[in-house]
Parts: C-alpha cells; sequence; structure tokens
C-alpha cells in the first residue's frame, strides 16, 4: 500500500540527484528535506544551518479525493519544490543580479518534469514564483502536478491473514479482476488484483494497449498518460502468462 509519505520521498530522493556548484567551489548533491517554512525562520535566526543551494519539498492535497470503491481514493495534488541559492556577487560585473538560480531552477524541471513517484501519474510543471525582493538570498518555487492514487484505506479482502487456502473447484475462476477505472488530468488510473500467480498484464482500452510489468498477488494499481476525450469506453486485462482475459469494464470520461 502507498500513502503520501513515499511519493514525498521519492521526490526528496529525485532532487538529491542533482550536483550543484556552492560557494565552497564543490558538486555536492543537492540539498533536499520536507518544506517547514525554512526561509522565515533562517531569517529569524531560529533554524539550524543547512547547505546551500537547498530544495524543499511541499506536498499540496485537495480538499477532497475522488472515491475509486474498495476505500481507494484519488486526486491531483501539487509538489512545491522551495529552493533557495547564496550569491553575494556573481564576479562578472553584474553586482547582485543572480543568473545562477535560473540555471537551477532548469536543472530542477528537468530532473521532475515526467519524473513518476509512487502511486503517482507522470509530474508535469504548472507554475512558478520568482524572487524580485531579495538580497544576497534568492529563493524560488516551481510547481508540479500529479494524480495520486491512496490505498492506505483499502478495504478489499485479501487471504494475507489466512493460515491456509483449499480451491476445491476452480470453475468460472478468474485469475485477474479489474476493481475500478478512473481518468484525470491526462492520467488513467486501473485498480486491479491478480489472484494467485505473478504475471505481467496487458490492458486494452479501446484497441489502445500498455502493459504492465509483471505484479505480485493482491491489489495493484497502474497509472498511464493517455489522451482520452469525453465519452464512454471500455479496458480489458490480458495475463500475459496464463493468455486470462477479463470481461469488459466499461467507464466514462
Amino acid at each position: 500500500m502507498s500513502g503520501i509519505k513515499q511519493p514525498m520521498l521519492d521526490v526528496i530522493n529525485k532532487l538529491k540527484t542533482i550536483s550543484w556548484l556552492n560557494n565552497s567551489g564543490q558538486t555536492p548533491p543537492l540539498y533536499s528535506e520536507v518544506w517547514n517554512n525554512h526561509f522565515k525562520y533562517l531569517e529569524k535566526g531560529d533554524i539550524y544551518n543547512f547547505p546551500m543551494p537547498a530544495a524543499f519539498v511541499e506536498v499540496q492535497t485537495p480538499e477532497a479525493f475522488n472515491q475509486l470503491g474498495y476505500g481507494i481514493v484519488e486526486a491531483d495534488i501539487t509538489f512545491r519544490i522551495h529552493f533557495i541559492m547564496e550569491e553575494l556577487d556573481a564576479g562578472d560585473g553584474s553586482n547582485d543580479q543572480n543568473l545562477n538560480v535560473f540555471g537551477l531552477r532548469d536543472a530542477i524541471n528537468k530532473a521532475l518534469t515526467h519524473f513518476q513517484p509512487t502511486a503517482c501519474s507522470l509530474l508535469m510543471r504548472v507554475a512558478e514564483r520568482q524572487d524580485f525582493d531579495h538580497d544576497n538570498l534568492y529563493v524560488y518555487e516551481v510547481d508540479f502536478r500529479c494524480s495520486f492514487i491512496d490505498d492506505t484505506g483499502s478495504t478489499y479482502p485479501t487471504n494475507e491473514n489466512a493460515q491456509q487456502l483449499t480451491l476445491e473447484d476452480t470453475t468460472g475462476f478468474a485469475p485477474i479482476e479489474i476493481l475500478s477505472v478512473a481518468y484525470s488530468g491526462g492520467a488513467l488510473t486501473t485498480v486491479w488484483k491478480l489472484v494467485d500467480n505473478a504475471q505481467s498484464v496487458k490492458f486494452t482500452v479501446n484497441s489502445i494497449n500498455y502493459i504492465e510489468a509483471s505484479q505480485q498477488p493482491g491489489t495493484n494499481i497502474s497509472i498511464y498518460t493517455i489522451s482520452l476525450s469525453a465519452g464512454n469506453y471500455s479496458i480489458t486485462a490480458t495475463g500475459l502468462t496464463d493468455g486470462f482475459v477479463t470481461p469488459l469494464f466499461n467507464f466514462t470520461v
């Protein structure tokens, strides 16, 4: 299962893959952690000294989630990246004109655009804000949005606690089940279940195919970027190991 913690850690760890030149002439990984209004406390001297440049991750969730069934919910969320850079003098005659911060902005945009955190669709940049009243510390904000599935409240029945399971009759046995389908923000989210064996699954939406890599038995969530206009659609799942094809699952966009 995945709640909001793992997607946040995924974004933080992705930011740490960026190496950036600091004022000591070194290029360490970009310092990153969860946002806690660091800049306000930095000005007051009420926070520890952290290395610069640094990037902090804030997640903005909506007031309402879309219900997918079985306690599983979906919503568009925004990851707001607050980053800060210290520059006393660029050393090129431009005095306090900080252009290096835009290079860091570009690096962050490159790292996070189309990055896919756990239980999320691909990230897309939707907004940014510059600092027009800065001293030697320049702060910048960039927003990335995606669709997020939270299944921590799932009530779908499982056999995880069963001591023994015996199948007496396999007539009508369905090794793959599609539980729910939702489409939002260009992302098609399918909640589905593998009953007894791990395998890859091919989903087909009105002749459009996409393949989910091999998953373990249990409830799974697949999120794919696809362009669908308003209308009625159907989706099937095909097991690439056992060849089982689910009945049509109809949904409306």
